[in-house]
């Protein structure tokens, strides 16, 4: 399994605020622009179909600066594998 991380652009996350209750996980914003040609360019490729509406699959991540990351979840399942 690759180490390959896929961000996306026009997300951003921050650290949470040190006086942020424990429910909170960070901050972030969303720069409209950046993602949509994000997703008109690169991300195109990582669109997918479910029940008929279009997706992009996405994981959070908890980096080691205590900021939680936001990439695409590019796993693919192996066929025969569960």
């Amino acid at each position: 399994m690759a180490n390959d991380r896929t961000y996306i652009r026009g997300i951003i996350s921050f650290e949470k605020n040190a006086k942020a209750p424990d429910f909170v996980l960070g901050n972030g914003v969303i720069n409209i622009d950046d993602l949509t040609d994000w997703i008109a360019t690169e991300g195109k490729e990582h669109i997918t179909d479910y029940k008929g509406k279009r997706q992009i699959k996405i994981q959070f991540l908890m980096s080691k600066d205590n900021r939680v990351s936001i990439i695409v979840d590019t796993y693919k399942k192996d066929d025969g594998q569960f």
